[in-house]
């Protein structure tokens, strides 16, 4: 199987948890609605995104705390609330699709038609390495995982790996509402964040997707043509 290969760096990132507010916390890694969006931008904002699977790996170096200007809804008086920041993000992502939307997805990579960000638009996406590489599966039933990664809770039980439990977005709908104006509508589904430097021990051996350079593909997507 084909997929498209990139790797990101950012020295800094906040990928906003939205439930958050007075302390706004950071997501370990980009949510799959995030990736999408850079996706629909790189592509040149179709009216529909076509069908596609992702998988969203990485690891950062630290996490440091910085304080911003916060102005709420109907007062003019901004006060400080403390923002968590992701500090030196490496970040690998997988993408499946047709041939022709992941050739024009590396075009997007390899020439952007902006400066690319992922989170906030201050923080800013350097464009390591974009590649196609084969995706096979392979047998495993004991191993330590390299990269922190989304995993479907589902999954994660078959491997017993422990994790923290997120409810992410994944594709997004634009529904109507009175007066003309369109509201954003998210699927949600349930991963878990897995930390480089686990262990997977399954039971029996499972067929996991690997690629060519030997990182595992943890597919998100429960319906990827949706």
């Amino acid at each position: 199987m084909k997929v498209l290969k990139v790797e990101l760096y950012q020295e800094t990132a906040v990928y906003r948890n939205p439930v958050t507010m007075e302390v706004v916390e950071s997501f370990p890694l980009p949510p799959p609605s995030t990736v999408l969006g850079l996706v629909f931008s790189l592509l040149g904002r179709p009216e529909q995104l076509p069908k596609m699977n992702i998988s969203i790996q990485g690891n950062y170096g630290g996490l440091f705390r910085d304080y911003q200007l916060y102005v709420k809804f109907g007062s003019d008086r901004p006060y400080p609330i403390v923002v968590y920041n992701l500090y030196d993000v490496n970040l690998t992502l997988h993408f499946s699709g047709d041939d022709q939307t992941l050739d024009m997805l590396r075009r997007g990579f390899e020439d952007p038609p902006y400066y690319l960000y992922l989170g906030r638009a201050e923080d800013i996406v350097l464009v390591k390495k974009v590649r196609f590489c084969e995706v096979r599966e392979e047998e495993r039933e004991y191993d330590e995982l390299s990269k922190g990664a989304y995993i479907p809770s589902e999954l994660c039980d078959k491997l017993n790996l422990q994790g923290v439990l997120y409810r992410l977005p994944t594709l997004c709908r634009f529904v109507p509402i009175s007066g003309g104006k369109v509201i954003r509508d998210f699927n949600w589904v349930d991963y878990r964040f897995v930390e480089a430097g686990s262990w997977l021990e399954s039971r029996q051996p499972l067929k996991l997707p690997v690629d060519d350079e030997g990182d595992y593909v943890w597919w998100c997507m429960p319906d990827p043509g949706r």
